[in-house]
């Protein structure tokens, strides 16, 4: 190995392998990757790091006689480019054995490891490093956005490693974060996931446990209080980890997320300090509280912990903005373990809110596939006000009775009272979705695959979808002919009244009108809101209906969110533009389209009616 030019990575688009074949090109070494799936981002980051990638396995792909051969933990020893090089006796290495020879040498290495926030955490870690001038090194599984880049060789005395629990090749089954000997170990929480290379959550466990087992006492290990199995793991070591979370050495208080900026007062030995950061909900401050202790360690003063975090940017499919069409925001994460899922939308919502967060989820990984999260899953989307499920795009040769069921998930998901519908594609998804989107929706796409390039189709579509609907709109005013008044007049009468005020607020927008009579237009649709409600408050506690458990989420949360955009609008009223009334008036025609009611989308009443019918 001491001559080595050429380097060849099997399953090259693995985002450590891909990560590691960058670095190497960038160290001059000649590099080139195979892999059976061929898709971005990783092989557009590959093809503008200049390696050439061969689509699929070949022994041919051998034929230029690379000097070594780095073998993911994606291969199999039947694919024939790993058969290849064991019967050509091509020297080989695992990822971590690579990331050790070429990387890790002489290195202080900070491992973050973990089920979740693995990836923002160690992202976290090196930006604050960086701050620090502190020239670091890093291999993180995703792209930095202050860096574009998921690796950095660097000169420092630091190298930030994200450390999977993973197996590491078809010849080495142990996990790959026990390749490394790293100065820091930073320990973000144990769920049970990767089901296919662990039995259950105890075998889970034990890994971890091996893992803690070797750095407890030499190094200095940092770890999540606020997760049980974790606490589990840790309890018999003779030395004392530093703890985060709830009762921790290092905890946060005062939370504030307001202006797309989460602020929160940081405590731990010996510092008290606020922060700011742009990334939203408690697991990224979670995730902050582990490098705070870990540069708390490091001795990096204070202010450039509070800089670097005021400066963060993130990291790439982590709560990750791809665009906005028509004040629908569309943006993509990672999540796929229900716990991920739940604190992302969790996460999210307070920065959209009074819009709507509509969740769309494809189960794509190994464990999401199984039955394991089948009843877990559900809770998990109950923050969101809409769900799409979707078929995953790869197909797993899965026995019937341990694969997931997304049709089951989506009705699962419609009995805790939120709305969910099932795809058995993107091309389904993408011909109902962008016609039910309205302004202030944001559509939060979560898996950790491509999707099939979803995100760009969508804003696409969503694009052709708002054209095609001022094409087919002559005028901005509607006329609202409500039909589903079940023998309550008031409903309908209250409908009509407020469709007739915001045509004549238009009128007054257009035509110029004083500040003043915009301002009573907006009072009286006010008033007539409050009758609405009182009216089907009456309705409710007088009558029975299908389904009145399941479709109350709707009402509490579609009243919460109108309310709050009627209230924007009445104390902005000089600065009112013409955009919002209309964005306000369409969300509630989509909710009466949807459901059959204006303000109160539980409210089915073509269900009703059936109801009072078989009464009869």
């Amino acid at each position: 190995m001491d001559r080595i030019r050429k380097i060849h990575l099997v399953a090259a688009c693995g985002t450590g392998m891909g990560t590691l074949a960058c670095m190497l090109k960038q160290m001059g070494y000649e590099v080139t990757g195979s892999d059976q799936h061929v898709y971005p981002p990783m092989s557009d980051f590959l093809a503008a790091s200049d390696i050439h990638l061969f689509n699929g396995f070949d022994p041919a792909h051998l034929d230029h006689s690379p000097d070594l051969v780095i073998i993911g933990n994606a291969v199999t020893r039947d694919n024939p480019e790993a058969s290849a090089v064991l019967d050509r006796q091509i020297p080989y290495l695992s990822m971590p054995q690579a990331v050790n020879r070429f990387v890790a040498a002489d290195k202080k290495i900070i491992l973050v490891t973990g089920t979740h926030g693995k990836t923002t955490t160690a992202a976290m870690m090196a930006h604050i490093l960086m701050k620090a001038g502190l020239d670091p090194g890093f291999m993180i599984g995703g792209i930095l956005k202050d860096y574009q880049s998921g690796f950095r060789i660097g000169n420092g005395e630091y190298l930030v490693i994200e450390g999977d629990e993973y197996d590491t090749a078809f010849f080495d089954k142990g996990p790959k974060f026990m390749h490394y000997d790293p100065f820091i170990t930073i320990m973000t929480g144990v769920e049970f996931d990767h089901a296919d290379i662990f039995r259950d959550l105890d075998h889970v466990k034990s890994v971890f446990a091996k893992l803690a087992a070797k750095v407890a006492d030499t190094r200095c290990v940092i770890a999540c209080k606020d997760s049980p199995h974790l606490m589990d793991i840790l309890a018999d070591l003779s030395a004392e980890p530093i703890f985060y979370g709830t009762g921790g050495d290092w905890t946060y208080a005062d939370l504030v997320q307001a202006d797309h900026r989460t602020r929160a007062r940081i405590r731990g030995p010996e510092s008290d300090y606020e922060i700011e950061t742009r990334l939203p909900g408690h697991h990224n401050l979670m995730n902050f509280l582990a490098c705070a202790a870990a540069a708390h360690t490091s001795g990096i003063p204070t202010d450039t912990v509070k800089q670097a975090m005021a400066s963060f940017s993130g990291v790439r499919r982590r709560q990750d903005v791809r665009g906005v069409k028509h004040g629908i925001t569309v943006m993509d994460d990672f999540a796929h373990h229900p716990s991920a899922v739940a604190a992302t939308i969790r996460a999210v919502k307070p920065f959209y809110h009074p819009g709507r967060v509509i969740a769309v989820f494809e189960p794509r990984t190994n464990t999401s596939m199984r039955r394991f999260f089948q009843d877990t899953y559900p809770a998990a989307f109950t923050d969101a006000d809409m769900v799409c499920i979707c078929n995953p795009a790869v197909k797993k040769t899965i026995p019937e009775n341990e694969r997931f069921s997304p049709e089951k998930l989506v009705s699962d998901i419609n009995a805790l009272g939120v709305e969910a519908h099932h795809f058995p594609d993107t091309t389904g998804l993408l011909s109902f979705l962008p016609s039910r989107l309205i302004s202030r929706d944001l559509v939060l796409i979560m898996s950790n695959g491509g999707f099939d390039n979803i995100h760009t189709r969508l804003l696409d579509t969503i694009q052709r979808s708002i054209k095609e609907r001022h094409m087919t709109q002559n005028d901005l005013k509607v006329e609202w002919h409500a039909g589903f008044s079940v023998d309550v007049a008031e409903i309908d009468t209250h409908q009509k009244k407020m469709f007739d005020l915001f045509n004549e607020l238009i009128d007054l927008k257009q035509n110029k009108a004083e500040p003043k009579a915009i301002a009573n237009v907006i009072t009286e649709i006010n008033d007539y809101g409050k009758l609405y409600f009182a009216t089907e408050e009456k309705i409710l506690k007088k009558r029975e209906y299908p389904d009145r458990d399941i479709h109350a989420r709707y009402h509490r949360r579609f009243v919460r969110n109108a309310l709050t955009l009627r209230r924007e609008i009445t104390e902005d009223v000089n600065n009112l533009s013409l955009e919002a009334i209309v964005s306000l008036r369409d969300w509630l025609i989509e909710h009466i389209q949807t459901y059959d009611s204006m303000y109160v989308p539980f409210l089915r009443i073509h269900r009703y009616v059936e109801g009072v019918s078989k009464k009869q």
